[in-house]
């Protein structure tokens, strides 16, 4: 059981470790605004649809007057790949539940797996800390003599 335990808390530091940077990063290409930078270009030209943004038409505009030109028919896969599992995947990572923005919540539950995460570092740090201690602490010690 000694050993399980072991197991348990050196795959759950390294995998803490693991999970709470990819919700920093995670986070972080959510809301460039946090470290200054800009906004996703699809939130700047409003994308308020539930399916993507054609990039090659919004570079155009970025170069062009700023008006998002009409879809190409070139766009007809990527709206099909919108629908089914693989555009319920795609729209959670994107903050999107159909045509809801939830971006806030994914921004939410960032915050809350590095909290978790964090404090799971810190209480495995502290149980390993505490076995050094105990490892190099004489007996004698240890039972008051």
């Amino acid at each position: 059981m000694k050993r399980v335990r072991r197991i348990h808390l050196w795959i759950g530091l390294i995998s803490s470790l693991f999970i709470f940077l990819e919700a920093l990063t995670g986070l972080l290409l959510m809301e460039p605004r946090l470290i200054g930078g800009n906004p996703p270009i699809e939130q700047r030209f409003g994308d308020s649809g539930g399916s993507t943004v054609n990039t090659q038409n919004i570079e155009r505009a970025v170069q062009g007057n700023g008006v998002i030109p009409p879809r190409e028919s070139g766009t007809f896969q990527r709206d099909r790949e919108n629908f089914g599992i693989m555009g319920i995947i795609r729209g959670l990572h994107v903050g999107r539940i159909g045509n809801i923005n939830v971006s806030w919540l994914t921004d939410l539950v960032a915050v809350a797996m590095m909290l978790l995460s964090g404090t799971g570092i810190y209480l495995s740090l502290k149980i390993l800390r505490a076995e050094r201690r105990r490892k190099f602490t004489p007996q004698s010690e240890e039972n008051g003599v």
